[in-house]
């Protein structure tokens, strides 16, 4: 028997995580909520009812899925469009290794530089400016339309200017990350009321 009578998605309160899975939701307009577990005593009762414990969950009639990265490619199959996974397979799979390079290594560094770590912070900025020049010739990461990995790199690029990490070094880079802010789907992200 599911916890919810509609689908729901748990996160950890102030996740990037948590941003990307909104970002995503608003973009889809997907009938869902997205519920903050901010006490152990709501994740362990989550844990109890769904035998899974580790956040971001989601919980829907016939499904219970964790991971980022299932999450988002659930919620893209369940609400086609727009979509953001590429059509063609090797765009699919370069923004699928994109996203979990994204989640996997430069959000751990983020988190490095975040604690101090003066080295892992001029990496990071090094790798940022080198990564602007991927927007030469293109608007996206991994295709010629938006993908999951652009959400998740708008999302770092927003958390990396949060904790003073140049993110500006590469005019194209800044160029991308002004464009893919301003969108809709980040609204909530920037503190602003969605646009109608």
């Amino acid at each position: 028997m599911s916890i919810v009578n509609q689908m729901s998605i748990f996160v950890e309160p102030g996740s990037y995580q948590s941003e990307i899975i909104r970002a995503v939701v608003a973009l889809k307009g997907a009938e869902c909520r997205v519920v903050e577990v901010s006490t152990p005593s709501v994740q362990a009762q989550i844990a109890s009812l769904t035998h899974y414990s580790e956040l971001p969950l989601l919980v829907d009639r016939e499904v219970t899925l964790n991971g980022l990265d299932m999450i988002l490619e659930f919620l893209d199959d369940r609400y086609p469009a727009p979509s953001l996974l590429p059509h063609t397979p090797v765009s699919r799979a370069n923004a699928r290794m994109t996203l979990r390079r994204i989640e996997t290594e430069m959000f751990v560094s983020l988190a490095r530089a975040t604690d101090g770590d003066q080295a892992a912070k001029r990496d990071l900025e090094d790798t940022l400016e080198a990564l602007g020049n991927l927007f030469f010739k293109a608007s996206f990461l991994c295709s010629e339309s938006m993908s999951i990995a652009d959400v998740a790199f708008t999302v770092f690029l927003k958390r990396c200017a949060e904790q003073s990490v140049n993110t500006q070094r590469n005019p194209l880079l800044t160029k991308y990350f002004n464009a893919m802010y301003q969108q809709p789907m980040f609204a909530e992200l920037r503190g602003t009321a969605k646009a109608a």
